[in-house]
């Protein structure tokens, strides 16, 4: 087993923290209390930020609105549930569904918020949860048709392809090799460090750590790589110097790092100022993290409305 691989060598830092119970042993200081002053509050994005704030915000009292441009409820746990032994996650929006269903919330899948939209809604809270999405490095060849996002195969809206190079070294990079493997794809992971997956500890790094070094034979990992080029079926990079290139590519899959969606955030703060609306970003909108952290993140916002 190669060394990198060995998830002992890893320092964890294990938490007392529960994705689905924030007031995990701070039931007194984190206590959900009714707010003196009941608001309409409006909720963009129902990935695991949005679903908390409007869970919490209702908890409190509020009016709450939440608006998911996909036809399903979800963002990024969607796709963290997809890769094998992941599947568990997937229970978290069944979580959320249920209990925005018993508080009332007023869920609106397939609707995009817009300017207009907000508008005609008048909230007096906004809270944008519109999530992140994958790096897209400036590099030569980066538009070539054989380039996509871990997100396009973890949804579904692209098939493997056979021989697929993936450029990354976290969490996501890792998981979506696995996918990959399991669809029986011959997989190249380029990573531009020494170590793999130092975005998580504990025991899921340990056991995909362990999963990789064991399970999958045909899987080739090129440490030290720095991507440089794109060409029609190959990758060039850049390995302590020395130009390398990586050919008979089918696929190139993207999954370097998470950069927060922004975009939207910043269209709707001129409606926001019009209407005197408070707004908010929270969970990956405001700074990629953890599923965990962005529930936190949400519920210490939303607790306070």
């Amino acid at each position: 087993m190669d060394k990198r691989l060995r998830p002992e060598t890893a320092t964890y830092r294990y938490k007392h923290q529960c994705i689905y119970n924030p007031e995990l042993g701070n039931e007194q200081a984190f206590a959900i209390n009714n707010a003196p002053v009941r608001k309409w509050v409006l909720v963009v994005g129902a990935g695991p930020a949005g679903m908390e704030a409007a869970r919490v915000a209702a908890l409190r009292g509020h009016q709450v609105i939440l608006c998911e441009k996909e036809e399903k409820l979800g963002g990024q746990i969607k796709l963290a549930a997809a890769p094998p032994f992941r599947g568990e996650m997937a229970e978290m929006i069944a979580y959320y569904l249920n209990q925005l269903t018993k508080l009332k919330v007023d869920i609106r899948p397939s609707t995009e918020v817009t300017p207009k939209l907000v508008k005609d809604v008048r909230p007096e809270v906004i809270i944008v949860a519109s999530g992140s999405r994958f790096l897209v490095p400036q590099v030569k060849g980066i538009s070539h048709s054989i380039v996509c996002t871990a997100a396009d195969i973890l949804s579904g809206r692209l098939r493997p392809k056979r021989r697929v190079a993936v450029i990354g070294k976290g969490q996501y990079a890792l998981e979506t090799a696995e996918y990959l493997a399991w669809h029986n794809c011959q997989l190249t992971i380029l990573a531009n460090s020494k170590e793999l997956a130092t975005d998580i500890d504990g025991s899921t790094r340990m056991h995909l750590l362990e999963r990789i070094a064991r399970d999958y034979d045909e899987l080739n990992i090129i440490y030290d790589a720095r991507l440089e080029e794109i060409g029609e079926h190959e990758v060039m990079y850049s390995q302590r110097g020395e130009q390398m290139k990586l050919d008979g590519l089918d696929m190139v899959v993207l999954a370097i790092a998470l950069v927060a969606n922004r975009e939207l955030y910043d269209r709707l703060q001129p409606v926001a100022s019009e209407l005197g609306a408070e707004m908010y970003a929270v969970g990956d909108c405001r700074k990629p993290q953890r599923a965990v952290h962005a529930v936190h993140d949400a519920f210490h916002l939303a607790r306070q409305l």
